[in-house]
């Protein structure tokens, strides 16, 4: 097997890895386990961000492009990454709607360290100031079931598209040249997170 039949071996294994994860988080939202239930989806869009990491080179690839895979295994190991390809997906689907509301694309990048606190919150006993915060605290039905949907939305829409991918047809590859493309994206991302796309990294963050 060769590099690009195993880049698209790894987006659909990640694909389904998110879908079982959005299964097992609407098992413990229905049996009122909600901080756990949070902490599974919130998982789950870190997979499905990982199918983007997966395609970005698989697109160089074809296209004849040198490809990084020492930065490709350090942004699919670090959540920071994965949260960031969560915003690009955001980003995807909602970007135009956003800018009219007045949201640009560095506001939506921000807060990524918060929102992966966050997930944390839902998983361990925090520490705030002198107050001691169980998961349970954090986490209640509403914050669980609207993470929970917004994994469930995304994963059914692209799942398709990805699945479409990975068949690595000719007239595929041609469309996989423009899809998803967004330099403008990129460049802002490559800016603002620069501890994660160059070799200084913090390798704090390069657990799976």
């Amino acid at each position: 097997m060769g590099k690009k039949e195993k880049l698209a071996e790894g987006i659909l294994k990640t694909l389904r890895n998110a879908q079982e994860l959005c299964d097992e988080s609407e098992l413990l939202c229905e049996n009122k386990m909600y901080a756990r239930s949070y902490s599974l989806s919130h998982l789950a869009r870190e997979e499905l961000a990982k199918c983007f990491i997966l395609y970005r080179p698989l697109v160089n690839f074809i296209i004849g492009e040198k490809v990084d895979w020492k930065k490709i295994r350090r942004r699919f190991r670090s959540h920071k990454a994965k949260i960031i390809g969560d915003r690009a997906t955001t980003h995807h689907l909602f970007g135009e709607e956003l800018a009219e509301k007045g949201v640009d694309n560095r506001t939506l990048f921000s807060g990524i360290e918060k929102t992966n606190e966050f997930k944390n919150s839902s998983i361990y006993v925090d520490w705030q100031n002198d107050d001691f915060i169980m998961p349970s605290e954090c986490i209640n039905k509403n914050k669980a079931e609207r993470n929970l949907q917004i994994a469930i939305f995304r994963i059914k829409l692209f799942t398709p598209i990805f699945v479409e991918i990975t068949k690595l047809s000719p007239e595929v590859e041609e469309k996989m040249k423009i899809t998803f493309a967004n330099n403008d994206i990129d460049k802002i991302i490559e800016e603002k997170y620069k501890d994660i796309f160059t070799d200084g990294e913090n390798t704090n963050h390069n657990k799976t």
